[in-house]
């Protein structure tokens, strides 16, 4: 071949060289992309691959405490304070109180004298003891032997009554006999006048026989008994210096005058005896033959009795009983006032705190709702501003913990006092106020607090380290659980979260391993190294 034919055939010839050297970059390249871990090497199977363990840290599960917590900070504050001022005037008397005293609910701050509010307590007590003692005086009228008396007399108005409406033998057989027991009196009253008639007569004939020239004139008598004028002439013809009282003459006078006295007597005996025989056959009449008239009067009678019992037994009206009650209430209601007046004059501390300062000295004078002492609360409490969000974490009485830089390392226990029932339109947030447990008083109003508010705790919870949780494809929660060497991603139910542990409700048991570090280089059923196991 000559030397032109050569130099013809060099351009294909390179050619080829240079497609050859391009294939041979090319292979060495997907080697290389290989070899860095970017796809499989075609002769490389996926068992192989997954053979290769990865270097991870575990951690075990476990039970123990745990706690949700929510941080804040605030300015600590008095829960309230207030000025303190008289309700009263009048002048200091002591002031047992002074600047940074520590007092209780109810202690003395000031007392004013009180001579006068003590004179009209006095005064009003007084009243009250009067509308007691009118009280008294109308209940202590019921007497129990007026009750008796009156149920006495209903009784028996009652027995008359249902005597006249159904009369039984016994009864008509009581009026017959009253009747003729009446009767007979009449016959014996008639027979006793008789018989001191025919006496005063023959006494005054036994008189008239003297002749006497004075006492009665014998010719007049004509009735008898002998009338007053007569009586009286034979009492001076007693008294007279011709008659001796203990002679014959003076008896007969006094005989007279002792058979006339017998006489009107008798006559009075007899008028009685027909009286009482009248009324004897008005009420056999009666029961016999009631009018209606009768049973009228009777039923009348039962209602007066009745009447009288009740007056026995309440002998005073409601309106009376109403109108002491109602002294008895004003006397009191005045009463408890001057002892009002008089517990004012001394000033007292409406809750547990601190005396801030003192306005008054002793012998000084006050007014009503004058200061006389500033008194800070010693409860101490921090208001913090709560965003909606955690409002559902957040309840009264849920606990807290406090810390000042005053006391590092020293924890206040405290609780959520309130939280406000409205909040901010603007803004979204909601105060709410954290009382903190200070009994040696060492939190002042003006510190800075950090709190933290427990707002779920529990004890035995499984807990996993925060950072071994992650999540599935789907994005719900999950762990990487190391078993044979391998890991498994299982999903899981989480509870309560903390900055350093979670808890596990469902999902996972006591003891299993779980991947804390490498889970970005670990798949699903991909052996795994535990190379040094996380501390908890």
């Amino acid at each position: 071949m000559t030397a032109a034919t050569l130099n013809r055939a060099r351009p294909g010839r390179t050619r080829g060289l240079l497609f050859l050297a391009g294939l041979g970059i090319l292979a060495i390249a997907l080697v290389a992309l290989f070899s860095r871990g970017g796809g499989a090497s075609p002769t490389t199977s996926v068992g192989a691959q997954e053979a290769v363990a990865v270097p991870v840290q575990a951690a075990e599960a476990q039970t123990g405490p745990i706690r949700s917590t929510l941080t804040y900070s605030g300015n600590v504050d008095a829960s309230h304070q207030a000025s303190i001022a008289a309700r009263t005037s009048g002048q200091v008397l002591q002031r047992p109180v002074d600047v940074g005293s520590v007092v209780r609910a109810g202690d003395a701050l000031v007392v004013l004298d009180s001579a006068v509010q003590r004179a009209q307590l006095r005064q009003a007590e007084a009243a009250v003891a009067a509308a007691q003692a009118r009280g008294l005086s109308l209940t202590g009228s019921v007497k129990p032997t007026d009750i008796e008396a009156a149920r006495s007399g209903l009784t028996a108005a009652e027995q008359r009554y249902n005597q006249l409406v159904f009369p039984t033998d016994a009864a008509r057989r009581e009026a017959d006999t009253a009747v003729l027991t009446a009767e007979n009196q009449v016959e014996g009253a008639q027979g006793a006048q008789e018989r001191a008639r025919s006496a005063l007569t023959a006494q005054i004939w036994l008189y008239c026989d003297a002749y006497l020239k004075f006492g009665i004139d014998c010719g007049s008598v004509d009735e008898l008994p002998l009338n007053q004028a007569q009586i009286k002439d034979l009492e001076e013809s007693l008294s007279s210096r011709f008659t001796d009282p203990l002679g014959p003459l003076g008896q007969r006078v006094i005989g007279i005058l002792e058979a006339n006295g017998a006489l009107i007597n008798a006559i009075s005996g007899e008028e009685s005896a027909r009286a009482a025989l009248e009324v004897a056959r008005t009420r056999r009449q009666t029961l016999l033959n009631p009018t209606t008239a009768d049973l009228a009067a009777a039923r009348s009678g039962v209602d007066q009795a009745r009447a009288g019992v009740e007056k026995a037994l309440q002998p005073y009206s409601d309106g009376d009983m109403a109108g002491v009650q109602a002294g008895i209430s004003q006397a009191s209601a005045a009463a408890e006032l001057a002892r009002i007046a008089v517990d004012d004059t001394t000033i007292r501390a409406p809750f547990d705190g601190v005396v801030a300062s003192v306005l008054v000295e002793v012998g000084g004078l006050v007014n009503p709702g004058v200061p006389v002492v500033s008194l800070v609360a010693n409860d101490i409490e921090v208001a913090l501003t709560v965003d909606e969000a955690r409002l559902n974490e957040i309840k009264a009485g849920i606990p807290a913990e406090l810390t000042v830089g005053a006391y590092p390392g020293r924890t206040f226990k405290a609780r959520v006092a309130s939280l406000a029932p409205t909040g901010d339109a603007r803004t979204h947030t909601f105060e709410i106020k954290v009382r903190a447990d200070d009994p040696e008083r060492l939190l002042k109003p003006g510190m800075y607090a950090a709190v933290t508010i427990v707002t779920a705790q529990k004890d035995g919870a499984l807990l996993v380290p925060a950072q071994a949780m992650t999540t599935t494809n789907e994005g719900k929660p999950a762990v990487l659980v190391i078993r044979d060497n391998k890991a498994a991603l299982r999903p899981v139910t989480p509870g309560l979260t903390s900055a350093e542990s979670v808890e596990i409700v469902e999902g996972l048991t006591r003891g299993e391993q779980v991947v804390v570090v490498g889970q970005g280089q670990v798949r699903d059923g991909q052996a795994v190294s535990i190379k040094d196991a996380a501390a908890r």
